[in-house]
């Protein structure tokens, strides 16, 4: 008892760190496998025990209460059997025939009795080796689920800071333009006011076109000083880079009863094949929209969706020549 006390407060005491968790989940797999097939030999060696035990017990019946009926169906001045001597050693034997038969019986019930006792003792033993098979087994689970809630520190990625840029107000969508490097590019914006497209509209952001000389183009959003105003970002590889603002448009937000600016931007997938003097379609940057049934402002669904409701919305692109 005191061992076995032993045992598990070192298994609970021990609390291992594992640098590969594929590595220990294997290893474990293995090691319980086969503690399973151990698990499973003792028990197919306890249920021979127990059949062993039981045929000698009802041997052990069977033969006594033989021996004991032929003994005492026998007359008591008849020996149990005869040597057919009439002097020697043999006479006498003969003649001590019950009380060496009653002896030999009595020995082969001891021999019965002390071999159940043994099975049993056997039975015990593995009963008492599974015992601790399980709390091992137990200890292992438990070590296994702290390794599996285990918290690590992972090192920091650019990844990990864009949702934080995002809430701050940047906002990048960066688009392969390898297929027009060499040509004249324009950036331009369409603007869109209650579904109609205003009368300046479509107008240049830049007030040149230029040679496309890179791979990628950035149109993004910074963070701007006044919520009347956004202040557009583009920048195209070893080209130009640049900034400008786009007039924005309050909302009424009648459950608040209060004026509101509330955009979000969405990039197009660029259609192709591609077409001279043709405007290309790359972000999106659309107004929310209230929504009176739940008296909360929306800008959710497919661009496609939101053009329908959205009060005022811009489409950045480009065109080449």
């Amino acid at each position: 008892m005191t061992k076995d006390k032993a045992l598990e407060e070192l298994f609970l005491a021990k609390k291992p760190h594992f640098d590969d968790h594929d590595t220990f989940m294997a290893n474990l797999t293995k090691r319980l496998d086969a503690v399973e097939f151990i698990h499973q030999h003792q028990e197919a060696t306890i249920r021979r025990y127990k059949m062993a035990m039981i045929a000698t017990f009802v041997i052990g019946i069977i033969s006594g209460a033989i021996t004991m009926a032929f003994i005492l169906s026998m007359p008591a001045d008849v020996p149990l059997f005869n040597f057919h001597v009439h002097t020697g050693f043999l006479l006498w034997f003969t003649e001590i025939s019950r009380p060496v038969v009653a002896t030999a019986l009595a020995l082969l019930m001891t021999i019965g009795s002390i071999s159940v006792i043994i099975n049993i003792q056997d039975i015990y033993n593995i009963m008492n080796m599974n015992k601790k098979i399980f709390i091992t087994m137990m200890l292992a689970l438990v070590t296994m689920a702290g390794q599996a809630q285990e918290i690590k520190m992972n090192e920091t990625t650019i990844n990990d800071y864009i949702p934080m840029l995002n809430q701050k107000g940047y906002q990048a969508y960066s688009f392969d333009v390898s297929a027009i490097k060499g040509k004249n590019v324009t950036i331009n914006v369409r603007e869109f006011l209650n579904g109609k497209e205003v009368e300046d509209s479509p107008r240049l952001l830049f007030p040149y076109y230029f040679e496309a000389r890179g791979d990628k183009l950035v149109l993004g959003f910074l963070p701007s000083e006044t919520d009347s105003l956004a202040l557009c970002y583009f920048n195209l590889e070893n080209t130009l880079q640049s900034s400008w603002s786009l007039k924005l448009k309050q909302l009424y937000w009648e459950s608040e009863n209060k004026y509101v600016y509330s955009y979000r931007s969405d990039p197009f997938e660029p259609t192709s094949p591609l077409e001279k003097d043709t405007f290309i379609p790359l972000v999106y940057y659309s107004s929310f929209w209230y929504d009176a049934e739940d008296k909360v402002t929306r800008c959710c669904g497919s661009i496609a969706d939101i053009i329908k409701r959205s009060p005022h919305y811009y489409i950045l692109g480009i065109k080449y020549y």
